[in-house]
């Protein structure tokens, strides 16, 4: 059995395409949607501050052309 022709794989894609489809299929109208739920949920939701890599530190993370060779 593959994923295509898995059951719970096709709901779980329905189920996405309708929630995608109902907040206007763009990433920001579903993140909206979930921050809504967020925020009326009454629970405690931890955010971490984003954090940025340096030049130097991305170097390492991501390797140039001529260290590929």
């Amino acid at each position: 059995m593959t994923s295509y022709d898995d059951p719970i794989v096709a709901e779980v894609r329905a189920i996405r395409e309708r929630l995608a489809a109902k907040h206007g299929n763009t990433v920001e109208g579903i993140f909206k949607h979930y921050r809504e739920i967020q925020e009326t949920s009454g629970r405690t939701y931890v955010r971490y501050p984003s954090t940025r890599i340096e030049p130097e530190r991305r170097e390492v993370a991501m390797p140039s052309e001529e260290a590929k060779k």
